[in-house]
């Protein structure tokens, strides 16, 4: 006896077994119900399954499928589907395309891809995601995950993603991300970030960042930084930055800063600056600057420093200062090819310019001032050449005017080396 089908006839939920002697019967003419009925429901039952294309599922996959050709409707653990699929847990998936509802977690599920809508309980999570993916607690790509993702605790790929990421926690890439992504608390990605990101805590990339940063303490790149950048603590690049750098502490890049960095505390690079760098102590360049640095304290660069340099206690540089240096205390550097003023001092070996401060100008030795000079004391340990206004006016040698109360050049002759309010000397 062998079971062929199901009835469900006069006895409810009861199988039927047609057997052979049955089927002999039923073959000789017997019209009895009881045997005719059975093969009237067989019949439409196999004609059924030849229409929607059912057929057993294996045991692997432990799921009804109504369709034709992987199409339709699914229920279960299908690996290849396409169309509606609603399963409890995908496992070991292939590919199924369509919209997916998933209700739990799944399980060894790195190789599967899903494009279309992914809707998970608790998240969708596949090798592959491409479409819109919404999950109650995740959305996971193992590789890939591309098009709109939203979820309550984090939305990410272990390799790439593109699209816009929002959740609640975290959300971005593991190596490279195209896109929007926002986060609650962090945003970006390990490598290569392009587009914008917003974290509540940090923003940006591992390596490279392309677009837009905003973190409530920190924004940027490991390495190189393209845009604009907005941290509440700190902002830039760790190499360089080209762009916009805002942070209420520090701003701009460890390497060459390109652009606009404003912070709170300190505001430049480590080596190059070239353009604007406001800090509410510190701001400039371990080497060279082209710009502007502005500071509450301190301004300038290291090396040679080029535009305007405002400090509120000094500005100035290591090499050479080109353009207009002012500060509240002092300001120098070897070389000044410009203007100099400070509120106390003003100081350097080789001014070709202005030199101007209440208190004291001072050149070092076998150093020379080319230009103008004012102060109470101007102490040119070298050559002068052009106007010193002073109360006291030193020179080791002059090639021009003195005017105040003393007036000294050492290299003048015994009796007019030492001169109440003029001296001179012309070559």
């Amino acid at each position: 006896m062998r079971q062929i089908g199901s009835w469900y006839g006069k006895k409810e939920l009861s199988p039927v077994f047609v057997t052979i002697e049955e089927r002999s019967a039923f073959r000789k003419g017997d019209s009895g119900n009881d045997t005719v009925l059975p093969w009237l429901n067989l019949t439409v039952v196999a004609l059924t399954a030849a229409v929607l294309g059912i057929t057993a599922a294996p045991a692997r996959a432990q799921s009804l499928d109504l369709g034709v050709r992987n199409t339709g409707l699914s229920i279960g653990n299908s690996e290849r589907w396409n169309g509606v699929r609603v399963n409890w847990s995908d496992r070991r998936v292939e590919e199924i395309n369509g919209i997916n509802l998933t209700l739990w977690r799944a399980r060894n599920n790195h190789d599967a891809s899903v494009t279309g809508i992914s809707l998970g309980l608790a998240g969708p999570e596949a090798g592959r995601l491409t479409g819109i993916q919404i999950g109650g607690g995740y959305v996971v790509a193992d590789r890939e995950l591309h098009g709109i993702s939203l979820a309550l605790v984090g939305v990410g790929s272990g390799d790439s993603g593109s699209g816009i990421m929002i959740a609640g926690l975290g959300a971005g890439a593991g190596d490279n991300m195209t896109g929007i992504a926002i986060g609650g608390l962090g945003a970006g990605a390990g490598d290569n970030m392009t587009g914008f990101s917003f974290g509540g805590l940090g923003a940006g990339a591992g390596d490279n960042m392309r677009g837009i940063a905003i973190g409530g303490l920190g924004a940027g790149a490991g390495d190189r930084m393209s845009g604009i950048a907005f941290g509440g603590l700190g902002a830039g690049a760790g190499d360089n930055m080209t762009g916009i750098a805002v942070a209420l502490l520090g701003a701009g890049a460890g390497d060459n800063m390109t652009g606009l960095s404003v912070a709170g505390l300190g505001a430049g690079a480590g080596t190059h600056l070239t353009g604007i760098a406001i800090g509410g102590l510190a701001a400039g360049a371990g080497d060279d600057v082209r710009g502007a640095t502005l500071a509450l304290l301190a301004a300038g660069g290291g090396g040679d420093v080029t535009g305007l340099t405002f400090g509120g206690l000094a500005a100035g540089c290591g090499d050479r200062l080109t353009g207009l240096a002012v500060s509240g205390l002092a300001a120098g550097a070897p070389e000044i090819r410009g203007a100099a003023i400070a509120g106390l001092a003003v100081g350097g070996k080789d001014i070709r310019g202005a030199a101007i401060a209440p208190a004291w100008v001072k050149v070092e030795s076998n150093g020379r001032l080319a230009g103008f000079t004012a102060s109470a004391f101007n102490q040119i340990r070298g050559r002068q050449t052009g106007l010193a206004l002073g109360i006291v006016n030193y020179a080791h040698s002059l090639n021009g005017v003195q005017i105040g109360l003393i007036n000294r050049v050492n290299s003048n002759p015994k009796y007019f080396r030492t001169l109440p309010f003029i001296n001179m000397h012309f070559e």
